[in-house]
């Protein structure tokens, strides 16, 4: 294909830390056009696999449902021993919990991973504002879809 050809002439003429970032680059972009390449030569009944999801997308819709099974949580009574704890569990793709995992553990979002195993991976977050304003904005990156005071309010 031309493009792995280009891909392959950038890779060569760059040199030091661009040559590594160049080859980091090519090398998903060769994913990428191989998963398109299958995705259009498959039968339908395997193609299928190959689509190329946006997982941050993906993200961005889900939140709009946490947010209102957050409300929906938060209208109970609260608990002398947990008062205001919302425990949220998800099964999602494991491409839109990586995205989630990696915006949600930075010092201004204030996520801790808690648990980590192969199957389950627990954050927590102390900071209701600042994790408030993460859920904004994840829900809110590509279209307006939940007015501030309509995230998580009791």
């Amino acid at each position: 294909m031309a493009v792995h050809r280009v891909v392959d002439e950038v890779v060569n003429a760059s040199s030091g830390s661009k040559k590594k970032l160049n080859q980091e680059i090519g090398g998903e972009l060769r994913e990428l056009t191989r998963a398109v390449v299958k995705k259009h030569t498959f039968a339908p009944e395997k193609g299928y696999k190959f689509h190329l999801a946006q997982p941050s997308r993906m993200l961005s819709r889900s939140v709009i449902q946490w947010n209102k099974s957050t409300v929906r949580k938060l209208r109970r009574k609260t608990n002398g021993s947990a008062p205001w704890t919302v425990r949220l569990k998800r099964h999602m793709p494991l491409e839109v919990f990586l995205c989630f995992k990696t915006a949600s553990l930075t010092e201004e979002t204030g996520g801790v991973l808690t648990k980590n195993t192969k199957n389950i991976g627990e954050i927590q977050f102390h900071n209701e504002e600042s994790f408030k304003r993460f859920l904004l904005g994840l829900s809110n990156k590509y279209a307006k879809c939940i007015k501030e005071d309509d995230m998580m309010f009791k």
